[in-house]
């Protein structure tokens, strides 16, 4: 059975790793054999993996480097993958070096991100896409979430005979509205059936750009007050003190519910009304695509290929503006309960049409195939 080695920075609890995990556990076992090298440490994904029966190797690059390169020398070596598939640009630049001293001829890039903001927390990150860009025609072929984020990639270099744009996927049995979910997520932590709850998931970082958000529901406040804002992911809780800031400078105390890190997201989707992406940088964002599996409306930010997942049955609005964007927040709460209902259908239907976690696998697997019979023909 052909090997793929999946290569990656980290199993953490991010969106790459989220999609990692998908593809593997979702692949016909009888095709393709899956093996995991992260650069860092097991995270979030690492012993989730190990029970389904996945071999995963983790290199801790980040307390020895040195030992870390050589142990994955060894590890391709010895493994001898018919494919090794990067993801995130760490990986890609050292799966690529490796790889090819190890001898493996097929190598996949997978691009997961579009635009990096210009801050300083990304510089390094930036230096190693750089580097990739000078190295993008040495892979076999790359594989972009993301339409944004080929053409991004594209104008800042990264040029190779063999792209193709694979969207994310999700399960339509995992992601569903549950009434009954809904009303014991809502008595948990205490919120009114009344109450209209508008969530918004992502790890505290300046792309997510929360300070947006709560800059605009200040906004919204002064025309609805009775709004319950429910956000999740790392870093964020009451041991924040920029965003417990934040919070008490835009007088949204009594508004908001801090929810921290939850994995299984899923069963939280159901106790919103309305799901907000302010994000400034994005590729493709499983959250609002998860929301709108969930039958959740969504309101994002034209970040990454946020507009092109909502398509015309949520709401679009430009990057870094409060205006625009609370405007969009009071127009879809002064919308009645069935209009809402049948915008979540819709989301729904959509994601079912467009992002089923099935068209994905399949596409990843033919991918694989083509490569291994040198069969390779790409539409643009």
């Amino acid at each position: 059975m052909p090997i793929v080695l999946d290569i990656i920075t980290g199993l953490g609890g991010g969106g790459a790793e989220r999609v990692l995990y998908n593809l593997i556990t979702h692949s016909q076992a009888n095709c393709f054999q899956h093996i995991v090298i992260s650069l860092t440490d097991m995270g979030e994904y690492g012993e989730p993996l190990k029970g389904r029966g996945i071999e995963v190797h983790c290199l801790y690059l980040n307390k020895n480097p040195i030992l870390g390169i050589y142990k994955s020398y060894k590890l391709i070596k010895l493994i001898s993958p018919d494919i090794i598939q990067t993801w995130l640009y760490h990986a890609d630049f050292l799966g690529l070096i490796i790889g090819k001293l190890a001898g493996i001829k097929n190598i996949i890039w997978n691009i997961r991100a579009s635009v990096l903001p210009n801050n300083k927390g990304f510089y390094k990150t930036k230096f190693i896409r750089r580097l990739c860009s000078v190295l993008s025609s040495l892979p076999t072929a790359i594989i972009y979430c993301a339409e944004s984020a080929r053409k991004e990639h594209g104008r800042i270099g990264y040029k190779n005979k063999q792209e193709v744009v694979i969207n994310n996927g999700y399960d339509l049995d995992k992601f569903k509205y549950c009434e009954l979910t809904r009303r014991e997520k809502r008595k948990k932590y205490n919120i009114s059936e009344k109450d209209i709850v508008i969530g918004n998931i992502g790890r505290f970082d300046y792309t997510k750009n929360h300070e947006l958000l709560l800059h605009a529901f200040a906004e919204v406040k002064k025309y609805i007050s009775s709004f319950k804002l429910v956000i999740v992911g790392r870093g964020i809780d009451s041991n924040n003190a920029k965003l417990m800031e934040w919070i008490k400078e835009y007088a949204l105390e009594d508004n908001i519910l801090l929810l921290g890190h939850i994995p299984d997201v899923e069963h939280l989707y159901p106790m919103f009304d309305i799901l907000v992406s302010s994000s400034r940088v994005e590729g493709f964002p499983n959250v609002i695509a998860e929301a709108m599996a969930s039958q959740i409306p969504c309101i994002v930010t034209n970040a990454g290929d946020s507009a092109h997942i909502v398509g015309d049955i949520g709401i679009i609005v430009p990057i870094d503006s409060v205006t625009e964007l609370s405007a969009a927040i009071l127009n879809m709460l002064n919308q009645n309960k069935i209009e809402l209902y049948q915008k979540g259908l819709c989301a729904r239907n959509r994601v079912a049409d467009n992002f089923s976690l099935t068209t994905m696998v399949i596409k990843y697997e033919n991918l694989y195939q083509q490569i291994i019979d040198k069969n390779l023909i790409f539409e643009k």
